[in-house]
């Protein structure tokens, strides 16, 4: 990864996990290729992703913050249900839901190309801990994993 991307630790709020305050600790990067490709349009463009890891003291306050992304799923506000594919307004995104952690990650559909497939799965095999819940968006589309 480290000789894909280049990081930059001021990344921008993108989704509003925790609105309670319930979190110990946020962590928020932003990682920007260092090759340029064409998107789906053909503009020549540098793959940025985002990502956003909210820390919990213990799994109660997680659960919360959990609860409060399942029924207001990111962009739309739409409820999710757990197991259900859904289609809402989204970005190409995912979501590893800890026992006492969160981790987002997220680019614009423009963007997808094989280096996100890529860092999905490192993202997972590295931060996927026993009973870590998956969600994955496609652009308009929510899968549980």
């Amino acid at each position: 990864m480290k000789h894909s991307f280049t990081i930059n630790s001021k990344a921008k709020d993108f989704y509003n996990i925790d609105s309670k305050n319930l979190s110990s600790s946020i962590e928020k990067l932003s990682l920007k290729a260092k090759k340029s490709h064409k998107n789906i349009y053909g503009q020549t463009t540098y793959s940025r992703i985002n990502i956003e890891k909210y820390d919990f003291e213990n799994e109660e306050l997680c659960k919360q913050a959990k609860d409060i992304l399942i029924n207001c799923f990111p962009r739309s506000c739409s409820k999710i249900k757990k197991g259900e594919e859904i289609g809402i307004k989204i970005v190409p995104s995912i979501f590893l839901l800890g026992k006492k952690s969160i981790i987002v990650a997220k680019i614009p559909c423009e963007q997808v190309d094989e280096k996100w497939e890529n860092f999905k799965n490192t993202l997972i095999e590295t931060y996927k801990e026993p009973k870590t819940e998956i969600i994955v968006s496609k652009c308009g589309k929510v899968i549980w994993k």
